[in-house]
């Protein structure tokens, strides 16, 4: 039974809709044992409490606490308690039914009615005995959201009682199906929504470029198709008749084409994996656009021969849903020991944080009736972007690892139910084991191979030079200048690197030397660009950005020490870092609007830091990120450089970092070599991620023509061999493979007719490629 607690001259009406919306849910019961218990007679606080509402609340499975708008404001108007709040008689009926509903620890749900009704405070309940209800989630059925909000409270009565769940369960099954049409139940686009979703994400600024003649970079004018891992082939059949190599012959001639992403997020859902830079968020905007814009657009440059995307059919008629998730994270419940989100939990926070910041001016309603309906393209881009562990609140509560485990399940009935969902990540943002309970088709994003690789260069340029033949030619140009360049060749694979290699190769017509000097220059030429007319500011503003990413890296400064660096600051924490900069001690009226000005200055002028929602900001891209955390490391622990690679190194999202400090170093040669021996000689057993900070220092000290110590590769090796014969985790075990590869591979023999380079494999069923597909050697 369900006993809704509340104060008659308090619910203006809405008491008896949601005790119908109640009855309606779980059914009426008998009037000797109603299923939904409601005391109709006009009772005065100050009466004893009948023993048989003791007993409503004795057998009831829950208690709803329904606070109206006058809950708060309801006093005495004469005799002892006079102008008095009516909670402070201690025999109030409103008072005495919640008390006695936790004596007898029953499911409590306080839900606000009304118009213009707030949450009451933990110190106004706690003067009446009643602070244990501020514990509680509260449920805003208010005036306006009152249609949608009920349900989800009968959703969350089910999922915490299985008494409930049986009750409405029974209840429906007996209740004969309401006969409407498709047409009459079926939740419409706003057209609005679509075209306002559509303008926002079409437009591409990178970072401080500048187009002559007023053009502006749009992303179907530059966006190239992302290719990903082909599905596993049916084995080609053999013939009898077919010699080795005939056999050899049929299955390289029969290579499938581009495994082409758009084309298998048309099928089914997808999680997409990719390093930084890849082209994730990009081509989440890209399906965003797609979804909007219902074509493919016509396009200047003709992609190669099997790259050309077709529109996928599936999208239409679906409401594109784009959801940064370092955004989205805040939405979360924060608790203590938390393994896993609820797929409700997930939903609510989904529409609290469309409620919150209505992007592009979508409403909670439209997007709750079509996710309902099965007719949403769900986007949640940046898994890595979610902290670990929530720092703001008093005790740890993690997040990233409650959020992956409960979108196994939340995808699954969503997608069950017709909607499409697709999911971004780095590598490291989701584990092995993760992945597997995601439950979703993982789909790596491929390195753009030379055909890819011509093709952005080519429509980037046809963007940069007004003159078609003209900007063939310096397309062709750039790509011969940095395929010669045999240092840059692990960047030009990857979309937003070579973008801005096209970019700075523009502006001067010659390329860095290294990663390092390449951000180095786009940092400049974006500076530059923005304040053009006050150079004396460029110093300052890369100053204040430093000390920024370096308090997103570390909390430090902020009072919170967190291992892994967070993608998004509150403005309260950038105004903490900005004061620290400046050297601020005492926070006055006016250095608090000294601190605001440069905050602003800096989110709305210096490209580089942007706005990330309400009252948070971040960096543009998190590679731009750890390239001023990496400029003000250097600064900050000039002396003890070393302590910083060998502390943080062991965290896989701080590789990116290091690998930008080593290029800031490596201009000192002496430096860099005593870097690399102090950290070889202090290179533990089963540090693979520490390990390969310092293959990355190996690779940026060869660029540099300069001589590796022999002891620095032996070590590699060993640790090498080590991460291969035990099995570490596959992500390091194939770069540290890769590694092993150009250092050496002390296995490899000179002479294959010797037999030393074979070893023998058993008879067995063995697992081939990433589907495990059973292979068996006889």
């Amino acid at each position: 039974m369900i006993f809704l607690n509340y104060r008659r001259q308090d619910t203006d009406g809405l008491i008896e809709l949601l005790e119908t919306r109640l009855i309606e849910a779980f059914g009426s019961g008998s009037p000797t044992e109603p299923h939904v218990f409601r005391d109709k007679r006009h009772l005065v606080g100050s009466q004893s409490l009948p023993k048989e509402i003791e007993e409503r609340i004795q057998k009831c499975e829950a208690l709803l606490v329904v606070i109206g708008p006058k809950w708060k404001e309801a006093k005495f108007t004469d005799g002892d308690y006079e102008g008095l709040h009516l909670l402070h008689d201690p025999q109030d009926w409103v008072r005495r039914e919640i008390q006695l509903a936790f004596q007898y620890q029953k499911l409590l749900f306080p839900v606000l009615l009304g118009t213009d009704t707030t949450r009451p405070k933990p110190k106004f309940l706690e003067q009446f005995g009643l602070k244990q209800l501020a514990n509680h989630d509260f449920v805003d059925a208010t005036v306006g959201v009152f249609d949608y909000r009920v349900p989800e409270l009968i959703a969350s009565m089910r999922q915490k009682s299985t008494v409930l769940d049986a009750l409405y369960r029974a209840h429906q099954t007996s209740v004969p199906p309401r006969r409407e049409t498709e047409e009459q139940t079926r939740v419409s686009i706003p057209p609005d929504y679509v075209c306002r979703l559509q303008t926002a994400i079409a437009n591409v600024e990178l970072l401080g470029l500048r187009l002559q003649h007023g053009q502006s970079v749009t992303l179907n004018s530059v966006y190239v198709p992302l290719i990903t891992t082909p599905p596993q082939a049916d084995p080609v059949e053999e013939r009898e008749e077919d010699s080795e190599s005939e056999k050899f012959d049929r299955i390289r001639d029969e290579q499938p084409p581009p495994t082409l992403l758009l084309s298998l997020l048309d099928q089914k859902s997808l999680y997409v994996a990719g390093p930084a830079g890849s082209g994730k968020s990009t081509f989440c905007r890209w399906v965003a656009w797609l979804a909007c814009a219902g074509a493919l657009p016509d396009v200047p440059v003709v992609p190669p021969e099997g790259y050309a995307e077709t529109f996928p059919e599936s999208f239409r008629g679906r409401l594109p849903v784009l959801v940064p998730l370092r955004e989205f994270w805040h939405e979360l419940p924060k608790r203590p020991g938390c393994e896993l989100y609820s797929e409700f939990e997930l939903k609510q926070a989904l529409g609290q944080w469309i409620e919150r910041t209505r992007p592009h001016g979508l409403e909670r309603p439209v997007f709750e009736g079509h996710l309902q309906q099965g007719t949403v393209l769900l986007i949640l881009d940046g898994v890595d972007e979610v902290p670990i562990n929530d720092g703001a609140t008093p005790y740890v509560s993690p997040i990233r690892r409650p959020l992956v485990a409960g979108l196994g399940p939340a995808c699954a009935a969503w997608t069950k139910s017709n909607n499409r969902v697709l999911i971004t990540s780095r590598p490291y943002g989701v584990t092995e084991a993760e992945t597997r309970q995601l439950g979703l088709s993982r789909q790596p994003i491929v390195d753009m191979d030379e055909p890819l690789q011509d093709f952005l260069v080519q429509r980037w340029y046809r963007c940069l030079v007004q003159d078609p033949p003209a900007a063939e030619r310096e397309a062709e140009q750039m790509l011969d200048h940095v395929r010669q360049r045999r240092d840059l060749q692990e960047l030009i694979p990857n979309p937003m690197l070579l973008t801005a290699t096209c970019v700075v190769y523009h502006q001067g017509r010659r390329l860095p030397q290294d990663r390092h000097e390449l951000y180095s220059e786009i940092v400049r030429y974006v500076l530059h660009n923005r304040y053009a007319n006050e150079p004396n500011t460029i110093t300052a503003v890369r100053y204040r950005l430093g000390f920024l990413a370096e308090g997103m890296h570390t909390g430090v400064r902020l009072g919170d020490e967190r291992p892994t660096p967070q993608a998004e600051i509150h403005e309260t924490e950038i105004d903490t870092l900005l004061a620290a900069c400046r050297n601020i001690v005492e926070f006055t009226d006016v250095a608090a609007q000294e601190v605001a000005s440069v905050r602003e200055d800096l989110l709305s002028k210096s490209g580089l830091f942007l706005p990330q929602g309400e009252e948070n900001a971040g960096f543009y891209h998190p590679t731009i990120q750890d390239f001023f955390a990496a400029e003000r490391l250097l600064k900050r622990y000039a002396g003890t450089i070393k302590t910083v690679f060998l502390t943080r190194g062991v965290v896989a999202e701080w590789r990116s970092t290091l690998n930008f400090l080593c290029g800031a170093i490596a201009h000192d040669v002496e430096q860099l070599n005593l870097l690399l021996h102090d950290l070889t000689c202090e290179l533990p057993d089963g540090a693979w991620n520490l390990a390969l900070v310092v293959w990355d220092a190996v690779q940026i000290a060869a660029s540099r023509k300069l001589a590796i110590p022999q002891m620095v590769q032996d070590r590699l090796v060993a640790i090498a061999l080590d991460a291969i014969e035990r099995e570490a985790p596959l992500a390091q075990r194939h770069e540290l493979g890769l590694a092993l590869g150009h250092l050496g591979d002390p296995r490899l023999v000179e002479d294959l007719r010797t037999g030393e380079g074979f070893v023998t494999i058993p008879a067995d069923s063995y697992p081939i490629g990433d589907k495990k597909t059973p292979f068996r050697l006889t």
